[in-house]
């Protein structure tokens, strides 16, 4: 009898052997409307179409916003050498610091996520975002990044997320890949 994985094959030359790049930098000229429209063509027949809908068009303002933004900076090369070194992402969310382009960011998104449909808690809630002052804006800033949103209030933090997942896929989009590599398992 044969042993197990004694047969051997020769491969069988059918062309180039093409190696799939390791990951991919989001295109935020292109992905939150591919978003929309997978989100529109799920709720066609879903019965969750009313919410799948009020994401596409969130969706879509995130979309729209692209034109508007200016270009985003990129890391200093010492925080890229330091990421490097002790393997971090380069695109640190706990350095994260409010800036002119940010706000502009927020301001813009904010008004025009007030001209889509949505159902009546999530107005409520983009009102109280609206009208939150800097510290309570901050604090929610740093609980989407943290990943430490309360239960009390996630639409607003959704919102906040929104406009936070806009910038980072843009700034992110932007960044040199070049000396990324994946790490041992």
């Amino acid at each position: 009898m044969a042993e197990v994985g004694s047969t051997q094959f020769d491969p069988i030359p059918i062309g180039e052997i093409v190696k799939p790049p390791f990951f991919r930098l989001p295109d935020p000229s292109t992905m939150f409307a591919r978003r929309a429209e997978r989100l529109r063509s799920l709720a066609d027949t879903h019965q969750l179409r009313a919410y799948l809908t009020f994401v596409a068009d969130l969706s879509d303002v995130q979309h729209r916003a692209q034109s508007a933004l200016p270009p985003p900076g990129s890391p200093s090369s010492a925080d890229l050498a330091r990421s490097r070194q002790f393997k971090m992402p380069p695109l640190d969310r706990s350095r994260f610091a409010r800036n002119a382009s940010f706000d502009a960011l927020w301001d813009q998104l904010l008004a025009m996520v007030e001209q889509i449909a949505m159902p009546e808690n999530a107005n409520l809630a983009l009102q109280r975002l609206r009208v939150s002052d800097a510290a309570a804006q901050a604090a929610m800033i740093a609980a989407v990044l943290d990943g430490t949103i309360p239960a009390a209030a996630p639409a607003e933090h959704a919102f906040v997320a929104a406009t936070e997942r806009r910038g980072a896929d843009q700034d992110g989009s932007q960044q040199n890949i070049s000396h990324v590599r994946p790490r041992p398992c």
